[in-house]
């Protein structure tokens, strides 16, 4: 867990001057301060590298198809890939023998082919999900190896699973849907505090994650969880500790101080 305290300094001869509304101005200073913390947190959440926009979305949609089908020219980060695609007619045609499978051949001679185990053209979601989960590395990113043939004489294996253009179809349309999760383990945090945030992360509802507000005579504390389990694979807890330590955070958190310590004086006649 990273905590965080709040240091009130010179501030708290101001407070004292004040004792009746210490309490509120130290909630009200908490409650903004964790409200912008929200916004800065899932500002730096993948796939967002500095703002939770369309631009972000369509970012985390893109690293998915990457991984999947393997970078090919326009930069990004290498994969080897994981399925490959092949139209329903191609698929349809294939001979399957009791270890390869023959997929097409080239003008040239080649045959192209795969292990029977490779062969899934109409795969199901689930079955595409687990093959995909079983390429990660243990940081959580899609291995960069593969996406080569194999020559065994006049044939090219593929050591890719082998799916259909259709079977793809479905099953990038649910992957993708995914994109918004890692910091969807700040949406029950949002909605209690009330902060707005994209629709593509508010989709994934708040089973992720817990917020807990402690309040007392002289106490006030707002606990904020991300469940998720794959956020330290994304360094989360440093994405965390950045934020809370922030010189943004700490000079805004005084500044609403200053700001409510001001109101407090000129309502109760008070030199400020």
């Amino acid at each position: 867990m990273t905590t965080c305290q709040v240091h009130l300094g010179t501030l708290l001869k101001r407070l004292r001057q004040v004792p009746r509304d210490a309490q509120r101005i130290i909630e009200t200073a908490i409650d903004t301060d964790a409200k912008g913390f929200l916004k800065d947190i899932v500002a730096i959440t993948p796939p967002s590298m500095g703002k939770a926009n369309k631009e972000s979305q369509r970012r985390g949609e893109n690293a998915i198809i990457h991984d999947l089908l393997g970078t090919r020219s326009g930069g990004g980060r290498r994969t080897g890939g994981v399925f490959v695609v092949m139209a329903d007619e191609v698929v349809n045609k294939a001979t399957i023998g009791s270890q390869n499978v023959r997929l097409f051949a080239t003008k040239d001679g080649k045959v192209y082919g795969c292990d029977t185990r490779f062969f899934k053209p109409y795969a199901t979601v689930d079955e595409m999900f687990a093959y995909h989960q079983s390429k990660r590395l243990k940081s959580g990113r899609v291995s960069e190896a593969g996406g080569r043939t194999r020559d065994v004489g006049r044939w090219k294996f593929i050591d890719q699973m082998i799916v259909s253009a259709s079977a793809w179809n479905r099953y990038r349309k649910w992957i993708i849907q995914r994109v918004g999760m890692l910091a969807a383990g700040f949406n029950a945090a949002a909605q209690k505090l009330g902060v707005p945030l994209p629709v593509w992360i508010k989709r994934h509802g708040t089973g992720r994650g817990a917020v807990n507000i402690q309040r007392s005579l002289g106490s006030y504390s707002i606990t904020i969880r991300n469940s998720v389990p794959y956020g330290n694979k994304n360094d989360l807890p440093r994405r965390i500790r950045f934020v809370l330590q922030s010189d943004k955070r700490k000079k805004r958190l005084a500044h609403r101080i200053r700001a409510e310590i001001r109101v407090a004086l000129r309502k109760n006649k008070l030199t400020d």
